[in-house]
């Protein structure tokens, strides 16, 4: 039968190829040219906070989670409130979901007052320089102790004729109670730079512990540590009380300045325990936050004790630019394990939450309302400690959470 010729197979075969391979290629040039048309242009983020400009140049992925919730936190010019600003230089914030924003203050009255107009979710201080607030601000509460400062220190000139803590503590072979009245009450008619609202507390009970009472001691107050410390080293006075910072600064010019006292060798006054603080309406709308910044600051003081070079540059880093403080990292560190005490998780269940301890949170709290008392710094029973330090009750309440316990003992899994 006539009909049309077949193509021999092999070229048949061939041409079959020739229309698969055209029909593969086609479609995707098609599909290229789809998702070509639909991809936006990668967005740079601006420095100035305005909108993204799109841009030809690659993205660069944060592999940090997109949704943190942010923290503002009050920061002060000191030593004992930069564990957290550590925390966030090393990005512990982020791995509990959150975004540490650190706002400087120079005084605690300053960080209460933005916490109650709600500038700042947090605003750190000591127990004891809020008594002067707390009238006015009610709704505050300490939630979290951050540690125990223990470089409280009356600085003397070395070539005052001044005896040291330890020189008589060596002439009256190791009488403790002895040699620190004599060298306390060597304070009599003498005049001391100092900051009178943050400090005072600390002078009367060395004053005390020296047999002496407050008129005993003409005090220079001043509005900051700098000033104190810049009229100290001009002469205008006898002694000098400050920051952990000038005063590290001081007593390393050993043929200049000595330490006349430091720390319990000024009695009962040298406990001194600095804290955060939050509003009630905080606390309790913000309890899981609440939660995972206690966790954020005991995994970091767990790892400043283990890795102290890898903490302390942010916290100089801090200081340098908000207390005119420039320590090298070995100065940090020293202070950092001698004259603060960043207790972890364990230390404070032993010690600053547990009532036979004799650094229970308490005794120094009982003792800086009776000085704010007494001088007529806040009413009488203006207070009530148990209703407005809530910070023992809400350890207990963390140690409820294992998962949280387990972060701080272990970090990430």
């Amino acid at each position: 039968m006539g009909g049309a010729k077949r193509l021999p197979r092999r070229k048949e075969e061939r041409i079959l190829c020739m229309k698969r391979t055209a029909l593969i290629a086609l479609i995707m040039v098609l599909v290229l040219g789809l998702l070509i048309g639909c991809t936006p242009k990668p967005e740079t983020p601006p420095t100035d906070g305005s909108d993204p400009v799109k841009t030809d140049g690659p993205v660069v992925t944060d592999p940090t989670p997109v949704e943190l919730e942010k923290v503002r936190i009050g920061a002060l010019p000191y030593f004992d409130y930069t564990l957290l600003i550590a925390a966030k230089g090393v990005g512990l914030d982020r791995e509990m979901g959150l975004d540490f924003e650190i706002i400087p203050f120079p005084l605690e009255n300053v960080a209460v007052q933005a916490l109650i107009n709600g500038s700042i979710d947090i605003a750190q201080g000591a127990i004891a320089s809020f008594y002067p607030v707390w009238p006015n601000a009610p709704e505050l509460r300490v939630f979290l102790n951050n540690d125990q400062t223990m470089g409280f220190t009356i600085v003397a000139r070395a070539d005052s004729g001044i005896k040291t803590f330890a020189e008589f503590y060596e002439e009256l072979d190791g009488d403790y109670e002895a040699a620190r009245t004599a060298a306390l009450a060597q304070m009599k008619g003498k005049s001391m730079a100092t900051l009178e609202s943050v400090y005072l507390g600390t002078i009367n009970g060395a004053l005390a512990a020296g047999g002496l009472v407050a008129g005993d001691l003409e005090i220079m107050n001043f509005a900051n540590d700098g000033q104190a410390n810049a009229a100290f080293q001009s002469g205008e006075c006898d002694l000098y009380m400050g920051g952990m910072n000038n005063t590290l600064l001081l007593l390393e010019q050993s043929d200049k300045y000595v330490s006349l006292a430091m720390g319990d060798q000024m009695g009962i006054g040298g406990f001194w325990l600095s804290g955060s603080g939050t509003t009630e309406k905080y606390l309790e709308e913000k309890r899981d936050t609440v939660m995972k910044v206690l966790a954020v600051h005991y995994r970091a003081a767990e790892l400043l004790k283990k890795e102290p070079e890898n903490f302390v540059p942010y916290q100089l880093e801090y200081l340098k630019e908000h207390a005119s403080s420039d320590l090298t990292l070995e100065q940090g560190i020293w202070a950092m394990q001698e004259m603060v005490d960043f207790q972890t998780l364990d230390q404070s269940l032993a010690t600053i939450y547990n009532t036979e301890s004799p650094i229970y949170w308490k005794h120094y709290a009982d003792y800086y309302l009776d000085q704010n008392y007494s001088s007529g710094a806040i009413p009488e029973g203006s207070i009530d400690l148990a209703k407005v330090v809530v910070q023992e009750s809400l350890f207990f309440e963390f140690l409820q959470h294992e998962d949280l316990v387990d972060y701080v003992r272990n970090g990430l899994k």
